[in-house]
């Protein structure tokens, strides 16, 4: 139960997957390579050594073990160690959404007729333990750009069943080893609250099945309601794009051990609104071709320090750049940043720190609000009839970054809902 304070507590924590073999420094060695922006993505790069090597190291027994996803998930500074070889498992994680999106721009690497990759050794790259352990850990907590966990996502449900690549010894621990990392059990603001469930390894009925067998499926249905959320908004105004504030959105920064820039989930997120062209939650690989647009695009500094970056974006433009050569997955990116961005400029309130995108007609002084029965956030403006009552008229539709799935009303209480409900008058 104390797992998640001692390794969010940690100063370092190492992550050992075991004595080196024949391939696994040569694995290190590429994931230092693309981080380092090193390795040349050219001609059939998948057939590189490297990457044989680094398919045999994502099966490592590690990346399998129930109870290693919390020293995963909860330290702020891992080191993964292979023998006398090391990286910083950030590192490790951007190095893996580098190749995905790669795999993923390149449509030679699909099978049309079963929607299958066939990449020779990287063709279960999407399904081994590490990427999908990496995937769940990310998902699970949005966090500071200090790594210091905000609020966490996914129910202790949703765990257990994104979690049947993991095994453990206990069949009970795929759900005890989960439990720190779920939103409906104690988190670690809350930890002298008592688990809603606790430990007891006098149960023995696992309704999920035995995680050893590392079964797909549960015993029990889906829930109805689905694990990703599809959007059902889309805003296309066709007129000129206009970014205006973008340090609004957050700040980039560079960690002390490393030259590479940091980049704000509420940045990146924003821009796209969080989705994809599809309606999907976005991908990382947009995280991944943000960075690589301002790697390309600016001129960054030799310190460490935290720097004003975003005003370097606004001199992109986006159509002209669609029109030159550039990777797939940074192509996919800028297209919906382009149809998201159309006539909206970014915003941040004063009262609660939100972020977002808003009508370019906005101004201080309106309310973004989140109204029953509605999709979307709105923003509305009061006004004054010749009478002196008050009426409101709809500015226009908002992305707030982490509202727009229902998480602040997640957030409280029935009875403070209520209490603070208001009544609008449209007109």
């Amino acid at each position: 139960m104390r797992m998640a304070q001692i390794y969010n507590k940690a100063e370092g924590v190492f992550l050992w997957l075991g004595e080196e073999d024949l391939t696994s420094n040569a694995a290190i060695e590429l994931v230092t390579d693309i981080y380092d922006q090193k390795f040349q993505w050219t001609g059939t790069w998948w057939q590189d050594f490297g990457f044989t090597a680094l398919s045999q190291l994502l099966e490592r027994s590690w990346f399998r073990r129930g109870w290693v996803l919390q020293e995963a998930a909860f330290s702020t500074n891992s080191m993964i160690q292979c023998g006398d070889s090391q990286v910083y498992m950030d590192h490790f994680g951007m190095a893996l959404d580098s190749i995905r999106a790669r795999i993923i721009s390149e449509p030679t690497f699909l099978d049309l007729e079963t929607n299958r990759l066939y990449i020779g050794v990287l063709a279960n790259f999407m399904d081994s333990p590490a990427v999908r352990m990496l995937d769940m850990i990310e998902g699970a907590f949005t966090k500071s750009e200090e790594g210091v966990i905000i609020e966490h996502m996914m129910s202790l449900e949703t765990l257990v069943h994104l979690g049947t690549f993991s095994e453990t010894s206990n069949e009970r621990d795929a759900i005890y080893a989960l439990l720190n990392m779920a939103k409906d059990t104690t988190t670690l603001s809350q930890s002298h609250q008592s688990h809603t469930i606790l430990p007891d390894y006098r149960k023995d009925k696992l309704p999920y099945g035995d995680p050893a067998l590392r079964s797909k499926h549960r015993l029990h249905g889906n829930p109805l309601v689905g694990i990703n959320q599809k959007r059902i908004y889309n805003a296309h105004n066709r007129t000129k794009p206009s970014i205006t504030c973008l340090s609004l959105l957050g700040t980039i920064s560079r960690k002390p051990h490393s030259r590479h820039i940091n980049l704000p989930d509420s940045i990146w997120r924003t821009l796209c609104a969080n989705r994809d062209d599809r309606g999907d939650p976005a991908p990382r690989s947009y995280r991944v071709a943000m960075l690589d647009l301002l790697q390309k695009h600016l001129q960054i500094a030799a310190t460490d320090t935290t720097m004003s970056l975003l005003e370097h974006m606004t001199s992109i433009d986006i159509e002209e750049l669609l029109e030159t050569v550039i990777p797939e997955h940074v192509k996919k990116y800028l297209v919906v940043v382009r149809d998201v961005i159309w006539n909206r400029r970014t915003f941040r309130t004063s009262s609660s720190n939100l972020v977002g995108l808003i009508p370019q007609n906005a101004r201080v002084g309106d309310h973004i609000c989140v109204l029953y029965g509605c999709s979307v956030p709105v923003v509305l403006r009061q006004h004054q009839d010749p009478d002196g009552g008050i009426f409101w008229k709809l500015v226009g539709d908002a992305y707030a970054h982490g509202v727009m799935d229902g998480d602040i009303l997640r957030q409280v209480s029935e009875n403070w809902i209520e209490s603070n409900e208001t009544e609008f008058e449209l007109r």
